[in-house]
């Protein structure tokens, strides 16, 4: 599935040098972190879903 996304100069430089950095295409550096932040959002989801806060 192909999806478009649209970022300013700044982020455009920081996804360039990343993705020299690592030797990688900018879509792979995306999904890579799309990935990382995914997995980030729904761990503490799932924490504060099992660890309700105590009022």
């Amino acid at each position: 599935m192909a999806t478009t996304v649209r970022l300013d100069d700044a982020h455009e430089r920081k996804l360039e040098k990343v993705a020299q950095l690592l030797h990688q295409k900018k879509s792979d550096v995306l999904r890579d972190a799309l990935d990382y932040y995914a997995d980030y959002v729904l761990n503490i989801k799932k924490h504060r879903i099992l660890m309700p806060s105590r009022r």
